[in-house]
């Protein structure tokens, strides 16, 4: 006769590991409140990264960090019972550590570089052109929008203020200034459509990704459905709106 199988616990394997009395004091204290022994807290933490590679263990590590700033920010309260807290947690999943560890960063390749500081080139400029203006006495907006939160150009608008000046050198000096500020829009609305030009590869290919992370949620929500099984009826329907 052969031997009897063991059980699942018999063969199971001990590794024999050594924590910083800080480290095992907080493992000691999420095994308390989970309801289980220290060993299977450890164990069940290392289950959860065990597939990830060493880019992955930390982007996790990263994420552990943020989480547990967020949440001292927002006075104590948890990601999981607190829709602010959920938030911004929400908000760093997406733009934070990730970011970091972004492949083929748009911000490495020389054209995109060099457009970007033409841009911060012409702001500063049309600053500059907007200090001269103040010193004048004229209110002018630097990014040509006038009004809350349905804005409307601005530039027509200030030229009727300073047609309105009656000292005629003072006016002349106001109008070139504001000539060199309509100059300048120009330039930065046409670097504005060349920064898109140079980012729409990058923007298509995180485009297709989020479409790829849509499509699975999608059909994760149609099999659970299928099964009988709760399901998310947003995920089920597509009605997936982007985060950002």
């Amino acid at each position: 006769m052969g031997r009897p199988s063991k059980s699942e616990e018999d063969r199971r394997q001990p590794v024999t590991l050594r924590f910083d009395p800080d480290v095992r004091a907080r493992l000691e204290k999420h095994a308390a409140a989970n309801g289980r022994s220290l060993g299977k807290e450890i164990e069940a933490r290392v289950a959860a990264t065990v597939g990830l590679d060493a880019q992955g263990l930390d982007l996790v590590r990263q994420i552990s960090a943020e989480i547990v700033a967020l949440t001292k920010r927002n006075k104590g309260k948890r990601w999981h019972a607190d829709l602010t807290s959920w938030s911004a947690v929400a908000e760093m999943l997406a733009g934070g550590p990730i970011s970091a560890m972004r492949p083929d960063d748009p911000w490495d390749e020389e054209d995109v570089k060099a457009i970007l500081g033409q841009l911060i080139n012409t702001y500063d400029q049309k600053a500059n052109v907007v200090s001269k203006l103040a010193e004048i006495g004229l209110s002018i907006s630097q990014d040509n929008k006038f009004g809350g939160l349905l804005k409307i150009a601005s530039r027509n608008l200030e030229r009727s203020s300073i047609d309105a000046i009656p000292d005629p050198a003072l006016r002349q000096q106001a109008l070139s200034l504001h000539d060199q500020l309509i100059a300048l829009d120009a330039d930065f609305d046409a670097l504005r459509h060349a920064y898109g030009d140079a980012m729409r590869p990058y923007w298509e290919a995180e485009l297709k990704g989020r479409e790829i992370y849509r499509s699975h949620l999608q059909d994760q929500a149609s099999h659970q459905r299928t099964f009988g099984e709760a399901f998310n009826a947003e995920h089920f329907l597509g009605l997936i709106s982007s985060w950002r």
